[in-house]
């Protein structure tokens, strides 16, 4: 067999095969595309839940800075609101009791 021949011969089946592969791995390609695709509809509910998260973050923040203020105070004591039944002798030894504590 002559070389063109063979040559002919290699070329005629080389390229059904090479066809083949390049499809199978295209195929491969977008189904993995298609697995880790998220839908618009989801992206902005999970957006909307960030931000939802982040503002509630800020809220939080804000009252925990108010508690800060609030217990760093020197007369933090007398902003304390006590139930109405309490007695005298219940708040002077709760004061008795934070005097110990400083």
């Amino acid at each position: 067999m002559s070389m063109v021949a063979l040559l002919a011969v290699i070329f005629a089946f080389s390229v059904p095969l090479v066809a083949i592969i390049s499809q199978t791995y295209l195929k491969a390609k977008n189904t993995d595309t298609e697995k880790n695709k998220i839908g618009k509809k989801e992206l902005n509910t999970l957006l909307e839940a960030l931000k939802e998260v982040n503002e509630e973050n800020k809220v939080l923040r804000k009252r925990i800075e108010n508690l800060e203020t609030i217990v760093a105070s020197e007369n933090w004591i007398e902003k304390i609101q006590l139930p109405e039944n309490t007695s005298q002798k219940d708040i002077e030894k709760l004061a008795k009791l934070l005097k110990k504590k400083d």
